[in-house]
């Protein structure tokens, strides 16, 4: 599976980044956490301070007192206290149901309290009957059940205090943690983001950097030595080893070019030491032939004079090849010329019965081109086509207008269903004396021309084709 260092760096930055909200959300909802059991201890704190006085008050409210009118007075003040820090219990609020319960608790005695002191001190009844001493022992029993459940609760909110504390101190130290455990997290983070990169981006950079300047230095076996991974890094490795590879190959060619250059030359020169004394041989053959009567002499020179003349069709192919005549631009129906050019293996045509069809798309018959030298490529693709079709053949020839690389070309397409040519030999065709044809008449020299002849028009020849299937010559001209 290929993965790009887009998406591992997307990967990494996202798990990165998710990390950083998970601590970072983490360390609010303990820091909101360790702020509530704050707040909740402060309110506690405050509530015991109010439980104690509650407590205090109703301890004193329980001091016995022999005058009953000191005793009226003492519990009218005191109940205002009473009153007063139940008060500020209720507006601070308890959450736990059991300190509410006890707080009512507390508050339902005292009210009861205050109802029986209301009875017996606001009513004008003999303090030392029956009745008032039983109202005061129903207002000392109900005051001494008032501050035996405040006490319970003066109780319970310590203990609730030190619940809280311990939650607080706990919490404190999990916010703690997750500050370091998030500092040491991401310093790891960071060190695998260094240690990934170093790896995956910075050392097969530095191991290309060093190719490259190896190659500058001309040396073209530095292929990278290192594990290609499926990625951005591994694409660049694998094609900077095929460029390596075509530079080898366009070495060779240079050095291939180098040689033909130099066989061009040597062509020329000897090719014209070659031509005059062959043109003299021709010429004395013909008059030796009319002056024969034998003929088996007559058979021989014109078996001499058909050598001589291959040799200098040969001759001349040579010359072409080395010294390209410039073209002539003008001009020219293109499909004419076509036409024209068949007109010319007409004879081949018949012997062998092919059938040859055409195509000519509007807009493409006038075109700058020199006539004599297209005239001969065409020549040349026709001839191969004939070559390579056996009897009852068809040859297509199709001219369209196509657009390539935003430019306008006329496309002339010769198409065979002959023996087409072996894919081995593909890479080879356009190379100077090499030919697949077993006839001797063929120099090797038909298609390098050709392909000289097109490159000077600026123009572009592809050849495809599959053996025993048939063979598509392609030659792209500029408009």
């Amino acid at each position: 599976m290929r993965i790009r260092l887009s998406t591992k760096f997307g990967i990494f930055f996202s798990i990165f980044l998710f990390e950083i909200i998970a601590i970072m959300l983490g360390y609010v909802y303990i820091s909101d956490k360790y702020e509530d059991y704050t707040q909740k201890l402060q309110i506690n704190f405050k509530m015991i301070e109010l439980s104690k006085n509650l407590e205090r008050t109703f301890a004193q409210m329980t001091i016995p007192l022999e005058n009953i009118e000191q005793r009226k007075e003492y519990f009218i003040g005191s109940s205002q206290a009473v009153e007063n820090l139940l008060d500020e219990l209720y507006k601070l609020g308890m959450s736990k149901i059991e300190g509410r319960q006890l707080l009512n608790y507390v508050t339902t005695e005292y009210a009861q309290s205050k109802k029986i002191a209301l009875e017996l001190f606001n009513a004008e009844i003999d303090y030392q009957s029956i009745g008032a001493q039983e109202l005061l022992r129903k207002l000392d029993l109900r005051i001494g059940n008032a501050l035996m459940i405040s006490e319970k609760f003066h109780q319970f909110i310590y203990e609730e205090i030190a619940v809280l504390s311990s939650r607080e101190e706990k919490t404190k130290y999990i916010l703690y943690l997750i500050v370091l455990g998030g500092f040491l997290i991401n310093i790891l983070i960071i060190l695998f983001g260094i240690l990934y990169i170093r790896n995956a981006i910075t050392i097969p950079i530095s191991i290309l950097r060093d190719n490259v300047l190896e190659v500058g230095k001309g040396k073209l076996n530095q292929k990278i030595d290192i594990k290609l991974k499926k990625d951005e890094i591994g694409d660049l490795a694998k094609a900077f080893n095929k460029m390596l590879d075509d530079l080898k190959d366009t070495q060779n060619q240079l050095i291939q070019a180098e040689k033909m250059a130099s066989l061009g030359q040597l062509s020329a020169g000897v090719a014209h030491e070659i031509k005059n004394p062959l043109t003299i041989i021709i010429q004395g053959i013909e008059y030796l032939k009319n002056s024969l009567t034998d003929p088996k002499l007559i058979d021989a020179t014109d078996r001499i004079k058909k050598a001589a003349l291959r040799a200098d069709k040969i001759v001349i192919d040579l010359l072409d090849y080395s010294q390209p005549a410039l073209p002539k631009f003008k001009k020219t129906d293109i499909v004419s010329l076509i036409e024209e050019t068949i007109s010319l293996i007409k004879y081949q045509i018949e012997i062998k019965n092919i059938k040859v069809t055409t195509k000519y798309s509007p807009g493409t018959r006038e075109i700058n081109l020199d006539s004599n030298l297209m005239k001969q490529v065409f020549l040349n693709i026709a001839l191969n086509a004939t070559d390579a079709l056996s009897d009852n053949g068809t040859i297509s020839i199709s001219v369209d207008k196509i657009l390539e690389e935003n430019r306008d070309f006329i496309q002339i397409t010769f198409s065979d269903n002959g023996c087409g040519i072996a894919e081995e030999n593909l890479g080879k065709i356009f190379d100077p004396f090499f030919t697949t044809k077993r006839t001797r008449e063929s120099s090797g020299l038909g298609l390098p021309v050709t392909k000289g002849i097109i490159q000077r028009h600026r123009g572009k020849i592809d050849i495809k084709s599959t053996q025993n299937k048939g063979t598509d010559v392609i030659i792209k001209m500029p408009i």
